[in-house]
């Protein structure tokens, strides 16, 4: 994100995002900044997940976390990390 911007304005669209790391999303997101001596908003591109795929994932690590042993265990955390 740039710094010093003076607003903003974000749009969801129904598009696949791929990361750098090959992470792939179901939605984008345009964040329009309106940066000082810029005419024209910049706009960054962003990986878009909905709050409950985001809840929903977490509760089934939770849940497989309790039901492991400690090494499994250590795998999970290592996917929480993502």
């Amino acid at each position: 994100m740039l710094p010093g911007h003076t607003s903003f304005k974000a749009e969801i669209k129904k598009l696949k995002f791929e990361t750098e790391a090959g992470v792939i999303l179901p939605g984008t997101a345009l964040i329009h900044l309106q940066v000082p001596g810029k005419e024209k908003p910049v706009v960054e591109l962003m990986g878009y997940l909905e709050e409950i795929s985001v809840l929903n994932r977490y509760s089934s690590i939770q849940r497989l976390f309790r039901s492991t042993t400690p090494v499994c265990q250590k795998a999970i955390l290592t996917l929480k990390m993502w």
